[in-house]
Parts: structure tokens; C-alpha cells; sequence
């Protein structure tokens, strides 16, 4: 049987926290449930030959040049597509999981079929108390994105929100069916993807979530 979920990692000169998430998503994750794909902005540091030879199993795309973050994904995401995954995983590659978060988002996607797309709290890795992106909101009055960092009650489950984050999504493929692709037009500021403008166009009443209590964390500090 199919695997629902592509995990999708785009890399770009950073094999070794390509490495890492991979590693990680292994340890923790279930296997029966996703295959992973890496599409490479056309690294100059021979990343593929690397990680390809650590992880020989897995799908790579090679974009030949960097497209950027938006059309860099595109390409994984058209894969999916035609190769009949159900969601796509985008995660970064410079995040860690250390639970099964494929698990848990693909099962809030299965139990709400309006839901188009659900993304975990991220939490920095040097400090795992502060979030680093929560529930993401629109401030009408100034035109301005936000993420609410409050931490999550120990029963708060899941919100619905503005909009998630390119650091970690999993979305419907059947919603990038109807609503289309990333916007090419993003290089390299669609790490806060606002996939909500997206979801409008959808032919179905669709719902951005953020599970609240479904943890990964984000490796690289603040500065």
C-alpha cells in the first residue's frame, strides 16, 4: 500500500542539517507512513553526493539551480502530486522532531476533512520553553502577519489559524490541486508561507490549523 505523507526537504549547501532532520525524522517517526524527498537548490558544496551516500533509499530532485524557497518546494510538491501522495510534509532543514509529528498531523488531517493544511508548535532548540512559531494571525488594522507565542495549557489540542508556517506544514495535496502551487514570486521570505491567501480560492470551506500540542523544534538561534 502507498505511503500518505512526502516528506519534503529542500537543501541548499546545508548537507549536514539535511542530515540531521533526516535522522531525526527516522528515529521518530513512523516509517509505515511517509517516504522522504529531497530537492536540491543546486548546491556547490556536492551535497547530493553526500547525502546521497548516507541515504541511498530516499528520492532526490535536482533543481540544477537555486530556484529559491517557493519554486525550490514546487518542484517536490508536483512530485508528490503525480506520484499520488495524499499530504506533503514541508519541513526545513535546519529543524529537529523528537516526537512523531508525521502521526499526529496526518491524523488531524484524516479527522478533518475541511482542514486544507496543519502545522506543530516549533520551538527553538537552545531553549525549548520559548516558541518559536505559534498560531499564526492577520492584524487587519496594519496589514501585519503575527505569530502567537503563547505556550499552550496542557489540554489545549489544536486552533485555527491565519496562517502557517513554511518552516513545517503538512498540506492537503488535493487542496494544492485546486488552489495551486507556491507562489514563485517568493525567493526566499516564504519561510513565513501565508498559505491562507491560497486557501480562499478552494472550492470547499478549508481550515489552517496549528496542533498545539504536537512539538518540533528549530535548530538555528535568534540573532
Amino acid at each position: 500500500m502507498a505511503k500518505p505523507v512526502a516528506v519534503i526537504l529542500l537543501n541548499w549547501n546545508t548537507p549536514v542539517h539535511t542530515a540531521n532532520c533526516i535522522l531525526s525524522i527516522h528515529r521518530y517517526c513512523n516509517k509505515m507512513l511517509y517516504d522522504i524527498i529531497v530537492a536540491d537548490n543546486g548546491s556547490t558544496d556536492n551535497s547530493l553526493t553526500t547525502l546521497k551516500a548516507q541515504f541511498p533509499d530516499i528520492t532526490y530532485l535536482n533543481n540544477k539551480e537555486n530556484l529559491g524557497f517557493a519554486e525550490g518546494n514546487n518542484q517536490a510538491l508536483q512530485y508528490s502530486i503525480d506520484k499520488g501522495y495524499s499530504y506533503s510534509l514541508v519541513i526545513n532543514t535546519d529543524t529537529l522532531v523528537d516526537e512523531d509529528i508525521i502521526t499526529v498531523l496526518s491524523t488531524h488531517l484524516n479527522n478533518h476533512p475541511q482542514v486544507a493544511a496543519v502545522q506543530p508548535a516549533i520551538y527553538w532548540l537552545h531553549n525549548k520553553t520559548k516558541i518559536w512559531n505559534g498560531r499564526g494571525g492577520f492584524n487587519t488594522l496594519l496589514g501585519l502577519n503575527y505569530s502567537d507565542k503563547t505556550i499552550p495549557g496542557i489540554n489545549d489540542q489544536s486552533q485555527d489559524a491565519k496562517w502557517v508556517t513554511g518552516c513545517c506544514m503538512l498540506i492537503r495535496n488535493a487542496a494544492l490541486l485546486k488552489s495551486g502551487l507556491f507562489n514563485k514570486l517568493f525567493f526566499f521570505i516564504m519561510r513565513m508561507l501565508n498559505y491562507h491567501s491560497d486557501c480562499v480560492k478552494l472550492a470547499m470551506n478549508c481550515i489552517i490549523c496549528l496542533l498545539l500540542r504536537c512539538i518540533m523544534k528549530q535548530v538555528c538561534r535568534p540573532k
